[in-house]
């Protein structure tokens, strides 16, 4: 099946809850593949596919965002191949019978997406965009102006307080715990988008890609000690109150690099470290440290920055963002596309090295580059 509830009518439907599948979604606010909240039940791996001949399954692997570096290529050379793949990308995300239309943020992903779309389309691209009753955070007005510029048929609509009354009709399309807040207005927008088209393009997949996440720059300049300094920065945080000036700072010290990263995308979880988890129901393996060890792993030998993309690429992306873009648009029968992740576009992006995308503190430095005169 494709959702929960539609096993959820089998008579032996597990009723219990996964604690293996509770304390990862604790720790990062979706419950990441293959564990569903339900013993017994598994989501299949993205990239993978499941068999089933004469009563026997097998599961095997079709395809895998895997990293080859091209190590001679130039900057001019990867800003031009870079521009053509974006256009392959997007133009064979057209293809469609239906009304099609673009979500649209204002941000460098979306903008870029709908700007490929107007010089491709004969008619002006219908774009939609969500907005706050709050100057702090409200898109709206960056998504309005990207609009005027490239000439969309563009539909806003500004949520008031009163939309956390759709909370239920939120759960009703996830059926597991999951706590990106932004799943309510992805709802909002594409409610909004069904009004008018069959099918939406998105800009998701940028920020993985070509590292535009402030946190990969914020990690790079976290001190590394040696294991010495590690053991006495805990030691110190550990014998401070909680609330403490400085202790969360030392809890940070004292993990090893990829804890530290994965100290900006989930919460500790053992009560000791600010956690909700006592010490007689935590997993030992389940530290920070250790929370994204497997996905660190598959990203081998390749420099820090090219870990925590593909990192993301494996666990934040398709747990939470495409999690989220997929039902909450499926929830109003909303075909949402994403053609920043056309596995072509997606192979390029990752042979590309580093420097290329984080550049002096900025991020998609050659994505940026790019689309200057598209956008």
């Amino acid at each position: 099946a494709s959702e929960l509830k539609s096993l959820a009518e089998l008579p032996n439907f597990p009723t219990t809850i996964s604690r293996d599948a509770l304390l990862r979604y604790l720790a990062l606010g979706y419950v990441p593949d293959p564990l569903s909240i339900f013993p017994g039940i598994r989501k299949l791996e993205p990239g993978h596919r499941l068999a089933w001949t004469a009563g026997e399954t097998t599961e095997s692997t079709y395809w895998r965002p895997t990293r080859r570096p091209i190590h001679d290529i130039t900057e001019a050379e990867a800003v031009t191949e870079l521009r053509r793949q974006l256009e392959d990308a997007v133009s064979c995300h057209l293809e469609s019978e239906v009304p099609l239309g673009a979500f649209l943020s204002g941000g460098v992903d979306s903008s870029t997406v709908v700007a490929q779309m107007a010089r491709l389309m004969s008619r002006p691209v219908k774009t939609f965009a969500i907005g706050f009753d709050s100057e702090t955070h409200n898109e709206a007005p960056d998504a309005r102006r990207v609009a005027e510029a490239l000439n969309t048929e563009h539909t806003e609509l500004i949520v008031l307080p009163e939309a956390d009354g759709l909370i239920d009709e939120l759960l009703l399309g996830f059926d597991e715990p999951f706590a990106d807040s932004s799943a309510l207005p992805t709802f909002l927008v594409s409610q909004l988008a069904r009004q008018h088209v069959t099918v939406s393009l998105s800009g998701d997949g940028g920020d993985e890609l070509f590292a535009g996440y402030s946190r990969y720059d914020a990690a790079l300049k976290v001190p590394q000690p040696g294991a010495f300094a590690q053991a006495v920065a805990h030691g110190v945080a550990s014998r401070l109150p909680f609330g403490a000036y400085g202790r969360n700072y030392l809890l940070n010290v004292a993990r090893t690099r990829r804890g530290q990263y994965a100290s900006t995308v989930a919460l500790p979880l053992p009560v000791d470290e600010g956690g909700v988890v006592r010490a007689d129901v935590m997993q030992r393996e389940l530290s920070l440290d250790a929370l994204m060890g497997a996905w660190f792993e598959s990203a081998g030998g390749a420099d820090f920055p090219a870990q925590m993309m593909q990192v993301d690429m494996q666990s934040y992306l398709p747990g939470d963002i495409l999690t989220k873009v997929d039902r909450m648009s499926m929830r109003v029968s909303l075909e949402a596309r994403v053609p920043l992740l056309d596995h072509h576009f997606v192979e390029f992006a990752l042979s590309l090295p580093s420097r290329f995308k984080l550049r002096d503190g900025t991020g998609k430095w050659i994505f940026r580059k790019a689309i200057e005169g598209l956008v």
